[in-house]
């Protein structure tokens, strides 16, 4: 991978949020420490792909914003609990970085919420796990997962 800002890479056991992700099959981790929702932007922009598959859960008020916004990439939509909803979208590269959807899916992550981003998604490939509620990573393809520690503070891609 071309590192991008200043990705660092790390190992399996020096990643603190795993609590988003079921690591199975993966060829490299790198973290990236977050400064600001800009840094979010930089190395989103900086990222070779095409398409993004976002996943993101959390409470049913971001969730019906969320969705007017994304509303025509919308794949899956599951009701995990009173709590929380799960959505699934794809939005090509471009569409990802305009209309500030970037900096709502850094203030989800920020507030600890669930946000996973799939870079260069597999065609039909289903990537989340609602009897876990992780996303299963099993980069098999040109995919690259990323995540966020607690609090948005760093940021973490496999490939």
């Amino acid at each position: 991978m071309n590192t991008p800002l200043n990705l660092q890479k790390e190992s399996l056991r020096a990643i603190g949020n795993l609590d988003v992700i079921n690591p199975l099959k993966y060829n490299s981790i790198y973290s990236c420490d977050l400064v600001s929702k800009d840094t979010f932007s930089q190395l989103m922009n900086d990222l070779e792909f095409e398409t993004a598959l976002i996943e993101v859960m959390a409470f049913p008020s971001f969730i019906e914003e969320w969705k007017k916004k994304v509303e025509k990439k919308i794949i899956h939509m599951n009701t995990v609990s009173k709590k929380f909803i799960h959505i699934e979208c794809v939005l090509t590269k471009e569409q990802l970085m305009a209309d500030h959807l970037l900096d709502e899916l850094y203030f989800l992550a920020s507030i600890n919420d669930f946000v996973v981003i799939i870079a260069n998604p597999a065609k039909n490939k289903s990537y989340m796990n609602l009897n876990t509620q992780k996303v299963d990573v099993t980069t098999e393809n040109n995919e690259k997962i990323i995540w966020f520690e607690y609090d948005a503070a760093d940021l973490y891609i496999i490939d």
